[in-house]
């Protein structure tokens, strides 16, 4: 009996990341997991980045590049979700990075094993703190903090349900869609 893993779709919006955006396609494609596609969601940089991405997505075919001006980060994350081919959606910064080779397969097991899940999350590596952030949450911890956005994996329907990012926020869009999604 074969299991049907979801294919997961990893969202990186950038904006002149030529500094990274190299080694976080490369972490990317590390990942001991497959199906999934790597969407890189640019704003029309100035610098090198698009050159860089080009490179990838010239020869992987799980490395999409989508190059257009944008109103901002969360523009560029709903570019994403529109683009997305994935069952589930992860947003990952151009200059972030999968902390272990094998996230997607973990998370792709947890999916499997958890056939209702509409959100997953976990925690994620605070290099300026050299901690790991933030554990267990709950309503009354939402209300005071937020789920950092690179540790949480949502299915599609979420959006399909709640609508995309709002774009009257510059930051922090995705601490009014967690509050709204919990």
């Amino acid at each position: 009996l074969m299991v049907q893993h979801p294919l997961i779709s990893v969202i990186t919006p950038v904006y002149n990341g030529e500094k990274f955006i190299e080694s976080c396609i490369q972490k990317v494609q590390k990942q001991t997991f497959r199906h999934f596609e790597h969407i890189i969601v640019d704003g029309l940089s100035s610098d090198n980045t698009v050159a860089i991405i080009k490179k990838y997505a010239d020869n992987l075919q799980n490395v999409l590049l989508h190059s257009e001006n944008d109103k901002g980060i969360y523009d560029a994350m709903n570019k994403g979700i529109l683009l997305a081919k994935g069952d589930w959606l992860f947003f990952l910064g151009c200059d972030d990075y999968f902390f272990e080779d094998d996230v997607l397969e973990k998370v792709s097991a947890f999916i499997h094993s958890h056939p209702q899940a509409q959100l997953v999350y976990g925690n994620v590596w605070y290099e300026k703190l050299a901690r790991l952030y933030d554990d267990a949450f709950d309503m009354e911890k939402i209300l005071k903090h937020n789920i950092c956005h690179q540790s949480i994996f949502y299915h599609k329907r979420v959006f399909k349900i709640i609508g995309n990012y709002n774009l009257l926020y510059k930051i922090e869009a995705d601490y009014e869609f967690i509050y709204v999604a919990g």
